[in-house]
């Protein structure tokens, strides 16, 4: 099994107008045809994600927010574990200064 460290603050972040989102794991930096990928995502402002075909699990690691999730709404922050299973719409709203940090691990 390899072994990565992964130095988000060096990598490319990509700039959307809802926040930024930086690729930290994907089948390109894998090299494979990998069945998940994980991000760095920065929500600056409230994102309507929709639906996926794939699962994603969002980790709140700074800042406070609330998760829709299939209509239902949950406050989120440092620590919340959010599952989006496929198919399901989503979409999250930062509350408060500062931006919501999450870490993003899809699943497919």
């Amino acid at each position: 099994m390899n072994s990565y460290h992964i130095d988000s603050r060096s990598m490319k972040k990509t700039i959307k107008d809802w926040g930024a989102i930086t690729d930290l794991m994907n089948k390109a930096s894998l090299g494979v045809a990998a069945d998940f990928s994980l991000s760095l995502i920065s929500y600056t402002k409230e994102h309507f994600s929709g639906t996926h075909k794939f699962t994603e699990l969002l980790y709140v690691i700074q800042g406070e927010g609330i998760a829709s999730v299939g209509g239902q709404e949950t406050p989120v922050f440092k620590g919340s574990l959010v599952v989006i299973p496929a198919g399901v719409e989503h979409g999250i709203t930062k509350v408060g200064a500062g931006p919501i940090e999450v870490l993003v691990l899809h699943l497919r």
